[in-house]
């Protein structure tokens, strides 16, 4: 009985490890959430200038080559950066969701005109 129950422990760690081996990891997910963002919006989206493409597809390169050392906030606040060099209002990273994720202070600027005035 006992040989029985030390092999179905010895089994249980063994599945144990190859799950977590097989696991994503964060750099796997961030990635995927990178190459979700190239194929379905930049390759796409036409409202970044030439120099802005270029500028953009340098930057993706930059943060694919860190993945692994980025946490989740760098990798939006950089997807978002990348975004928003499209100059284009109508697309881009909404800042409403990470701020509720992140420690932030409740203060809100928003331009009229040259000026910027505290809405909340």
């Amino acid at each position: 009985m006992k040989n029985v129950q030390g092999f179905a422990a010895v089994l249980l760690c063994m599945v144990a490890l190859t799950t977590l081996a097989q696991a994503p990891t964060d750099a796997d997910k961030r990635r995927e959430d990178l190459s979700q963002f190239q194929r379905d919006f930049f390759d796409k989206d036409k409202s970044y200038s030439p120099a802005a493409r270029r500028e953009a597809v340098q930057q993706l390169v930059e943060l694919e080559k860190n993945l692994a050392a980025l946490g989740q906030t760098e990798f939006e606040l950089s997807m978002s950066r990348i975004a928003a060099l499209g100059d284009n209002g109508h697309s881009g990273g909404s800042p409403s969701s990470r701020s509720r994720r992140y420690e932030r202070a409740d203060l809100r600027l928003v331009p009229f005109g040259e000026d910027f005035y505290v809405l909340r």
